[in-house]
């Protein structure tokens, strides 16, 4: 019988690893390296690209940073209250990035508005930020919460698609920007900003600001797509401040429902993705309210609760027009916690005094500063007194009280019915949740004071927005009501199962249909992400132009986007583009661009005039935007009228003075001008 030495066995087994481990490591290591050197032509641009992406998001983290440091020193000074992390993270990074735009603002009075002051300021209170939050790491102690009820598969799914829309949200923020409204206004007064390193009057200027000297911080660090993800970041905060707000009043499982009714609503997750003030102005808007509200109901120490309050409100009032409709919204929310907390008026009164006192003071800095950017068309802010406001008196017009009533009735009806993203009426989609539940709300007995408090916050704004003349029902112009729409439907939802029977349940047919809605949302907004296509420029796979040409030269503007091309390649670098009515999208003009150059009223020698005074070399006329409205305004006999003498007047004014450089698609014509002739 032969005996094995299982020494012996083990050291030959020693003996063959040291002898083939360097070879399978080295024959692995050239496999892969020859693998992906063959492949480079698709690898290389998608680690280009993905490195990019990454690029924005750290620069974007970093502002994040930066407003969290500058805020949590605001809500030290404030001495507010905080009774979690998350509440601490939301409040503090609302402020700080404020207050980022306050300090945007001193610097471009000094005319130190540039890349490196910009990078020097974020790197340092960065630094200091994060060196603060990991020593103090634990040492907060925040009041214990409620056990709240374990999830349901239902939460998880709501989760899940929470998590899947933002997802798809932040891909369309990467992006490069292809907005209207950014590449008319938003963007261009970025870069106009950033191209004079100061701030100073231009057609572009006269309109808040507040979220837009944020935006210049943000390009100033990283180039036009970190104003897109800044907005997309505020968004985030919002659903995140939802979320945190309902969990302490309604528990765990309503701050879930709450945060998925807010991400149902299309246009809020697409003007997030936009370089718009639409979202800035809606994250003030309900930090506000969610302030004031802490300080109804007296839960915290609550004057700071309310500086708090009035300080969100003036950021969101000079951040978008619509903003002001938080103002009304404060002062019946004021008043209501006065009654509510009437047994210590005196002290509730010099609360509020000391608090207006701050709020007044933020507000004649940033009025002050609209009106020395204004030019001959005044502040923007208050213009809105000549429009929205005069809109309460048309009562006494041709059409009766009860009529008028009736029409905005069907106001709502419509802006969830036929509301429809790039569409004339509404344009933006929203959720069918707001119209089917609450309306029922109002029926629910025992409404605790927290909902009404936030009810009557939101029945302003929206009241707010229905006075506005009809030709601003924009659906995203209401963005900062959103969110109170989401908690409150979220908490009627809650309560469903006190109407539960033996025979039928009705929580969880309510459940089953919100599944089946979300579900619906989630291909709408699919259907807008492939109609955009990201994703190859995501990867690399796409060039930045290339992206651009894909969804700027289509639509009913087509060849758009090559326009621009032509012109930043062929015109001299003195030329100065007169831009005509419709086309207003000006951003990627690299030459002196000026839109909007002839009022739609002006005779021939009007524009003449206009365009010797202004140094006009250039005029580029979208004549399929001229047909797109003659088009829609047929059954207006009125509106198409003036529309036709405008298009004659111009037609006019090329064939005496106008020589043709570039026909393009015959969508676009750009002319020469020579006005000596």
């Amino acid at each position: 019988m032969t005996v094995t030495d299982p020494v012996g066995i083990d050291m030959q087994k020693s003996f063959k690893n040291i002898l083939l481990l360097p070879l399978l490591l080295t024959w692995l290591f050239v496999i892969i390296v020859f693998y992906y050197w063959g492949h480079q032509y698709v690898l290389i641009p998608v680690v280009i690209g993905l490195l990019r992406n990454a690029w924005f998001l750290v620069v974007c983290l970093l502002i994040g940073l930066v407003a969290l440091g500058i805020g949590i020193l605001v809500s030290r000074l404030l001495r507010l209250v905080y009774l979690s992390r998350l509440e601490k993270i939301v409040y503090s990074t609302g402020l700080g990035l404020g207050f980022i735009s306050l300090i945007t603002l001193g610097l471009g009075i000094a005319g130190l508005i540039n890349a490196a002051i910009f990078w020097s300021i974020t790197l340092i209170i960065g630094a200091l930020t994060a060196v603060w939050l990991i020593r103090s790491r634990g040492k907060t102690i925040y009041p214990a919460q409620p056990k709240s009820k374990p999830l349901r598969r239902f939460d998880y799914f709501l989760l899940a698609f929470i998590g899947l829309i933002l997802f798809i949200g932040i891909q369309l923020a990467l992006a490069p920007p292809i907005a209207w409204d950014g590449l008319s206004t938003h963007l261009v007064l970025v870069r106009d900003i950033l191209t004079e390193g100061t701030l100073r009057p231009s057609p572009n200027s006269d309109r808040p600001i507040v979220g837009h000297l944020l935006f210049v911080w943000g390009m100033a660090l990283g180039g036009d797509n970190i104003p897109q993800l800044l907005s997309f970041g505020q968004a985030v905060l919002m659903v995140a401040a939802v979320g945190m707000f309902s969990h302490q009043y309604f528990g765990r499982r309503t701050a879930i429902l709450a945060a998925a009714f807010l991400c149902s609503v299309e246009v809020f997750i697409i003007a997030a993705t936009w370089p718009y003030a639409d979202v800035p102005t809606g994250m003030y808007a309900l930090l506000a309210v969610l302030a004031l509200a802490n300080w109804q109901l007296g839960q915290r120490p609550g004057r700071p609760w309310l500086i708090a309050s009035i300080i969100f409100a003036v950021f969101a009032a000079h951040s978008k027009l619509n903003g002001l409709f938080v103002y009304p919204a404060l002062a019946f929310g004021i008043l209501l916690g006065l009654w509510w907390r009437r047994e210590d008026l005196r002290q509730r009164l010099i609360d509020l005094g000391l608090a207006l006192v701050a709020g007044i003071i933020l507000a004649i800095i940033w009025t002050l500063t609209e009106n020395a950017l204004k030019q001959e068309t005044g502040n923007a802010v208050a213009q809105i007194s000549n429009t929205a406001i005069a809109t309460a008196g048309n009562f006494s017009g041709s059409q009766d009280l009860i009529t008028r009533l009736t029409g905005y009735f069907v106001v709502i009806w419509e802006m969830t019915i036929i509301g429809q993203q790039g569409g004339l009426n509404y344009d933006g989609t929203i959720s069918p949740f707001f119209l089917i539940l609450l309306p029922l709300l109002f029926f629910l007995p025992k409404k605790p004071r927290v909902v009404w408090a936030l009810l009557v916050a939101a029945l302003i704004e929206f009241g707010a927005w229905l006075l506005v003349p009809k030709g601003y029902y924009q659906n995203r112009h209401l963005i900062l009501a959103y969110p109170l729409f989401s908690i409150l439907a979220a908490y009627f939802v809650s309560r469903l199962s006190e109407l539960d029977l033996k025979s039928f349940n009705t929580s969880g047919f309510v459940r089953i249909v919100i599944v089946l809605v979300l579900v619906i949302q989630i291909l709408f907004l699919l259907s807008w992400y492939q109609s955009l296509n990201p994703a190859a420029y995501l990867l690399g796979l796409e060039s930045r132009d290339q992206y651009l040409s894909d969804n700027l030269n289509g639509g009913t503007s087509p060849g758009y986007f090559a326009m621009m091309q032509t012109m930043n390649d062929q015109l001299p670098e003195d030329s100065i583009v007169g831009v005509l009515w419709p086309e207003p999208r000006v951003y990627y003009c690299e030459v002196e661009c000026i839109r909007y150059v002839f009022p739609r009223s002006a005779t021939l020698d009007q524009m003449a005039e206009i365009a010797s005074e202004q140094g006009i070399t250039h005029l580029l006329l979208s004549k399929s935007g001229l047909d797109y409205w003659l088009g829609f305004n047929q059954d207006d006999p009125g509106q198409r009228r003036q529309l036709e003498e405008y298009s004659d007047a111009l037609n006019k004014f090329v064939d005496q003075y106008g020589q043709l450089e570039h026909n393009q698609d015959d969508s676009f014509y750009l002319y020469r001008l020579e006005l000596t002739n």
